[in-house]
């Protein structure tokens, strides 16, 4: 079991498996960004629609009416829209890098089907960490810039419905959000492109504190996990940077104690406890 070749002469497979990447991430985000803006024009229209036909001052019809009235017509508000549709777009961006990446680790395998799919699965998560810190000349952590956590926000969403059971929890992923990813207003290149309001991962009337954690005044107890569009953007961007930064180090090739690495230590064991190499 050791890197072969391939690498040498795999930079064009690494440019594709890239370009494949971007191209498809980029679609994530204008699909995100088609349906969020015609969500909320629909909306408006529907809302407009229903107030044009009141008067407050003859049946006390108001906007909550009309707020009420075009989320029945329409089946759905725009923010619980933003809220799923953020969170929807963060897991498949995620998945996404995560075939991609292991898919650029099996580039430099003669048998990737022992060291990356094993059984035909896709690696753990830990031989992820271990090839890309341990493996290449340039060394790669895949949880770093924000990676980890958004996967810990994904999982909190895919396995509980993005409630937090724990304050602690939430408050240590809020903490580890708000120190990778920036809450500023948005750019001028982010408002060429539509995006507005406030970059957020526990919903827009969310604020996250260092001693008392996230609050929102409007809703009772833990807040949601609700990525705002311009969090959901700005997040998908640092996806595509960390699977930019693993193709780097596949592309600086294997140590020369790659043999004797932690990587292929576990990988050895693991396949010692399944009662070998497959034949």
């Amino acid at each position: 079991m050791y890197l072969g070749d391939s690498h040498l002469g795999g930079h064009t497979h690494v440019d594709f498996l890239v370009r494949e990447f971007d191209a498809e991430l980029e679609r994530i985000i204008k699909v995100h960004r088609y349906i969020v803006k015609v969500a909320a024009r629909d909306f408006d229209e529907e809302y407009e629609r229903f107030l044009s036909m009141h008067n407050y001052e003859v049946d006390g019809y108001d906007g909550g009416d009309a707020i009420w009235d075009a989320e029945q017509t329409l089946g759905v508000n725009p923010w619980a829209v933003e809220q799923h549709l953020g969170l929807l777009s963060l897991a498949r961006a995620l998945s996404l890098a995560e075939i991609v990446m292991a898919r650029l680790a099996a580039a430099c395998w003669e048998q990737p089907e022992i060291t990356v799919f094993p059984k035909g699965k896709t690696w753990p998560r830990r031989w992820e960490r271990e090839f890309y810190r341990t493996c290449l000349n340039v060394e790669f952590d895949p949880e770093a810039s924000g990676m980890g956590t958004l996967r810990s926000l994904r999982d909190l969403y895919v396995h509980g419905y993005g409630v937090p059971v724990h304050e602690e929890h939430q408050h240590e992923l809020a903490a580890a959000l708000a120190q990778h990813f920036s809450a500023e207003p948005p750019t001028q290149e982010e408002t060429n492109l539509g995006y507005e309001g406030v970059a957020s991962f526990f919903g827009p009337d969310a604020r996250f504190d260092a001693e008392t954690g996230v609050t929102d005044d409007i809703r009772f107890g833990l807040p949601e996990a609700n990525v705002t569009p311009l969090a959901t953007y700005r997040a998908l961007n640092r996806i595509g940077e960390r699977v930019t930064g693993a193709a780097t180090a596949v592309l600086s090739g294997p140590r020369n104690d790659v043999q004797s690495s932690r990587f292929v230590k576990t990988v050895s064991a693991w396949w010692q406890r399944q009662g070998g190499l497959p034949t």
